[in-house]
Order: C-alpha cells, then structure tokens, then sequence
C-alpha cells in the first residue's frame, strides 16, 4: 500500500473534511499509521473539484532531486545512502 497523505492543508470550507478525519481517528485503533489511512479513506469520498492533490513533486519517498519533502519510512531512513547523507547534512537540533 502506497499512501502519502502526510500533508493536509485545508481552508475554511475544508472544516467538514477536518472533522470527518477527526470523526475516523476517533474510532481507529490506536495503531501506526491510523492517521494514513483516515485521511485517505476520507479524501476519497470528497469531490474533486474542492481538492488540490500535491503531486510527487511535493512529497516523494523515492529522494528525488527538487521535491519539498523526502518521508523516509522504515529501514529506509536507516539503509538508504542518499536519505542517510542528506540527513547527516544537517546540525543536530539537539546539541544547538
């Protein structure tokens, strides 16, 4: 399962959308990755004309060159060489 739902933006009419994810978390599991699955199921049901669907451009997990956000998920924010490096890249908050 490939779902990417971890960017949500939503205007003032988009509270109804809020509120039906809310309405599903409330009612999942309290399991890794309920919140996925919650705003996916539920941006399923929403029509397209009131949704702007970020492209790969935004987010990816392949760490292409020029995407806004890299989400490393699992072994892969570990293994994976590029993700690894570019992480490395930065200070660590915590010794700031």
């Amino acid at each position: 399962m490939k779902v990417a739902a971890g960017a949500v933006y939503f205007s003032l009419p988009g509270l109804q959308v809020a509120s039906a994810v809310a309405s599903k978390l409330r009612k999942a599991p309290l399991a890794w990755f309920a919140d996925q699955i919650a705003l996916s199921e539920t941006f399923s049901q929403v029509d397209q004309l009131h949704t702007t669907r970020f492209s790969s451009r935004f987010m990816d997990w392949e760490f292409e060159d020029g995407t806004a956000i890299w989400t490393g998920k699992g072994p892969r924010k570990y293994e994976n060489p590029r993700y690894v490096a570019k992480k490395q890249s930065y200070p660590d908050w915590r010794t700031l």
